[in-house]
């Protein structure tokens, strides 16, 4: 017997313009609603007895909900991977949505109604990632319908290139690349409370995005970021600065030195720097076809990429 499981979740520190209805599709069979009336038609009694008032009331009170549904066969369901990949979905488009902009936009508990031979079942899981924005804090971030949109359309179009499945408890093994191995140091960062530690897990993703040897990393790093971040020698020569300061920061962090009182009242803004700096490293990995090719390409590739964009073409003043 076929019939249809529904997956739902809420997502909160984020300000979306009114959905009514359905919402707004993200992709393939998944949604993200405004309206409570409609997201209480997501739950079934059977399912409300199950998931109780209290995760009932967080999802009828959330800012929005992201949902989605599918066909299966009741006798044959495997409930576990279906609501696991929804989830997976679900945090690949609070990437699409971070790429836009810094925000702390989080989605918790998932939940996954179906039938097993005419029975109403409850499954839930949770993949546990709670965002902060860069400076730390978890303020609501408001997104407009364009931005939304814009966000939705970047999922579409890349998802499972920026965020994957982790196989065998390591990001760090063949088959995955540059943008994963960066996705997944980002979302360290975005997910710690301690403004250090965060810029210490973004600039660990810079490495993973950008170089190709552990020699004067600081400055390959630096060097690397400018030329491709950056278009005068002006905001080139700022960008180098910025970065060598934040990994300077970073060695520090990750060798158990304390922070003098300076450094920590920079803490913030050089956070704020490296979220800026990665997300623009990650969208041009996925919209800039050279790049993009010598991240899949390899770590030869890289090289001969970055010294075509030092020395084949001259920079502007």
């Amino acid at each position: 017997m076929k019939s249809r499981a529904t997956f739902v979740t809420a997502l909160t520190q984020i300000q979306l313009p009114p959905l009514g209805g359905r919402g707004q599709q993200i992709g393939r069979g998944l949604f993200v609603t405004t309206d409570q009336a409609f997201a209480a038609h997501l739950l079934t009694q059977k399912s409300i007895e199950a998931i109780g008032q209290l995760e009932v009331s967080h999802l009828r009170n959330a800012p929005a909900v992201v949902y989605g549904s599918q066909e299966h066969d009741e006798a044959s369901f495997a409930e576990a991977p279906v609501l696991l990949e929804w989830l997976t979905q679900a945090h690949s488009f609070l990437i699409c949505l971070w790429l836009l902009k810094d925000n702390a936009a989080t989605i918790e508990q998932g939940f996954l109604s179906y039938k097993v031979n005419g029975v109403d079942c409850t499954h839930s899981n949770a993949i546990i990632v709670s965002h902060f924005t860069a400076n730390g804090s978890r303020a609501a971030v408001p997104f407009g319908r364009d931005e939304l949109q814009q966000a939705c359309a970047v999922f579409r179009a890349q998802t499972g290139a920026v965020l994957g499945h982790v196989p065998s408890g390591t990001v760090h093994t063949v088959g995955l690349g540059r943008l994963e191995r960066g996705s997944y140091w980002i979302q360290a960062a975005r997910s710690s409370a301690d403004l250090g530690h965060r810029i210490a897990c973004y600039c660990t993703a810079m490495e993973a995005l950008l170089a190709t040897s552990t020699a004067e990393l600081a400055h390959q790093l630096a060097e690397r970021a400018a030329v491709l971040l950056a278009r005068t020698q002006a905001d080139r020569l700022k960008t180098f600065v910025e970065v060598k300061r934040a990994y300077g920061m970073r060695s520090k962090i990750a060798h158990g030195d304390t922070l003098g009182s300076s450094q920590v009242n920079a803490l913030i803004d050089v956070a704020v720097q490296c979220d800026c700096f990665v997300r623009q490293i990650i969208w041009e990995g996925i919209t800039q076809t050279a790049f993009a090719e010598a991240l899949r390409a390899g770590s030869k590739a890289m090289d001969a990429y970055f010294l075509q964009e030092l020395f084949g073409k001259g920079s502007s003043q």
